[in-house]
C-alpha cells in the first residue's frame, strides 16, 4: 500500500519547495500522459474499483486537473461552464500534484466581498493561493478498510472532500468517501450474498438416495444470511442413516466459513463410504468424527468451535449410536414421555468436548435402543432465535 499526503500527515502544510526526501512518496503527475488507452482492473477491495478514472474525467469535461500558473480568473471561468465538474487537483512544479481545488471553495473566497472579487480575479492571482495543500493521494490498490481509515484521520473542514489516487505513481483519477464506503458495503454484501449461496448448497447436497426408512426429516436453514448451524440427515445404504447437527460459535462469514470446512469434511467422507460395504459396526464412527475434528482443528482459527450431535441409526436393527460435542441438545420422545439423550462430556483436560477446538479429542460414543413409533429431536439455539419475515 501506497499512501502520500502532500502535508506528509505532519502539521506543517507541503509547499513547492518542499524537499525530495519529503515529498518522495508524493505522486508524479505528468499532465500530458492521460492513462486513457487502457483500464486496469482492480481487486474488489481496491480503490481503483471505487475511482473516477483521470480518462473519464476528461472525456466528460475536457480537463482532469489544473495547472498551478492558472488563473483564478481561469479557473473561475473554467467551473462557469462546467457546472457538473467540483473537484480537481492542481499540478505544479515538475508536473507534482501540489494540492487541489473544490468549486465551494473558490466561490466562497469570490463572495467574501466585493472588495475580495475584484483582489483575486486579478490576472496575476494563481489559484496556488487558494487550493488546499492537503491533498490525499492513495495508491490504486490501497485496501478501501485503509483507505477509511485514512481518510477519517483528515481535520473536521476536509475530512469528507474527495481524495486522488494514482496508479505507477501517476495521476489515474479521484475518489469519494461516499464511494469508498458504498463500495465497502456492497462487496461486503456480495459476499454474505455468496457465502450464504455456497452454505444453502453445502447443507442441500445429497448423495444419491436410497429407500429411505427414516419417517421424518425436518431442518432449519438460514433465513437472513450465512450463519454457523449445519443441519443434514444422510442416507449411507439401505441400512444406515446418519445425522449431523452443529451449532458453531458467532455469526456471519467467520462462523459460516468454519460450517463450510465442517461440512465439506462431513460429506467427503459420506461420498467416500458410498462404495464400501458397511454395516452399524464397520462404519466406526468415533474414528470418523476424530478424523473429521483434526481436519477442523488444522484449517480453521484457533478460537472458533462447534457445539453439535453426530448420530448413526441402524434402521433395521433399530440401534442409534450417538455422539455428543459439548451441545446436550438431543431428545427422544417415545409415547408420552420425553428423554434427554447424551450428556455434556468433558475431554481429558477437563474441558468440554466442543468441536474443532482439541484435534487429541477422545469423543465419548453412547447406543441406544429404538423402538418402533420414536421421535428423535435435536435443534440449536438458531431455531428459537428464527423469526418470522416480519421479525415476530
Amino acid at each position: 500500500m501506497t499512501v502520500a499526503l502532500t502535508d506528509g500527515m505532519q502539521s506543517a502544510p507541503a509547499t513547492e519547495s518542499t524537499s525530495d526526501s519529503r515529498t518522495g512518496a508524493a505522486i508524479s503527475a505528468i499532465h500530458g500522459d492521460r492513462r486513457i488507452a487502457e483500464r486496469p482492473v482492480f481487486s474488489a477491495y481496491e480503490v481503483g474499483k471505487a475511482c473516477i478514472a483521470r480518462a473519464d474525467i476528461f472525456r466528460t469535461h475536457s480537463i482532469d486537473s489544473i495547472p498551478g500558473d492558472s488563473t483564478i480568473a481561469e479557473v473561475y471561468e473554467m467551473y462557469n461552464h462546467r457546472p457538473a465538474l467540483d473537484f480537481l487537483p492542481v499540478i505544479g512544479n515538475h508536473n507534482r500534484i501540489v494540492g487541489y481545488i473544490r468549486r465551494q471553495s473558490l466561490l466562497a473566497a469570490l463572495s467574501a466581498s466585493t472588495f475580495a472579487r475584484e483582489l483575486l480575479l486579478r490576472p496575476d492571482r494563481t489559484i496556488l493561493e487558494l487550493m488546499d495543500r492537503r491533498a490525499v493521494i492513495l495508491d490504486a490498490h490501497t485496501r478501501l478498510s485503509d483507505a477509511t481509515n485514512i481518510l477519517m484521520q483528515r481535520t473536521d473542514d476536509i475530512r469528507f472532500d474527495p481524495f486522488i489516487v494514482s496508479l505507477d505513481g501517476k495521476y489515474f483519477g479521484i475518489s469519494t468517501v461516499r464511494r469508498v464506503l458504498d463500495n465497502l458495503n456492497r462487496y461486503f454484501q456480495l459476499d454474505l450474498d455468496h457465502c450464504r449461496d455456497a452454505q444453502m448448497h453445502l447443507i442441500d447436497a445429497r448423495m444419491d438416495r436410497v429407500e429411505a426408512r427414516t419417517q421424518y426429516e425436518a431442518r432449519v436453514i438460514p433465513q437472513h444470511g450465512p450463519g454457523g448451524d449445519f443441519a443434514g440427515v444422510f442416507e449411507i445404504n439401505e441400512e444406515l442413516a446418519l445425522g449431523a447437527l452443529f451449532d458453531v460459535c458467532g455469526k456471519g462469514i467467520k462462523a459460516a466459513h468454519m460450517v463450510t470446512a465442517l461440512g465439506s469434511s462431513l460429506l467427503a467422507m459420506l461420498d467416500f463410504s458410498a462404495h464400501q460395504p458397511l454395516d452399524f459396526r464397520s462404519f466406526e464412527l468415533a474414528r470418523r468424527a476424530r478424523q473429521i475434528n483434526r481436519i477442523l482443528c488444522g484449517v480453521t482459527p484457533e478460537d472458533m468451535y462447534a457445539t453439535g450431535v453426530l448420530f448413526l441409526i441402524d434402521k433395521r436393527r433399530k440401534l442409534m449410536q450417538l455422539l455428543d460435542f459439548g451441545h446436550g441438545l438431543m431428545w427422544l420422545k417415545r409415547q408420552n414421555r420425553i428423554y434427554r439423550l447424551g450428556e455434556q462430556n468433558t475431554d481429558h483436560y477437563g474441558m468440554l468436548s466442543f468441536y474443532g477446538i482439541n484435534p487429541e479429542l477422545e469423543p465419548i460414543c453412547r447406543t441406544y435402543r429404538l423402538q418402533s413409533g420414536d421421535v428423535l429431536f435435536t435443534c440449536s439455539d438458531g431455531l428459537t432465535e428464527a423469526r418470522t419475515h416480519d421479525r415476530s
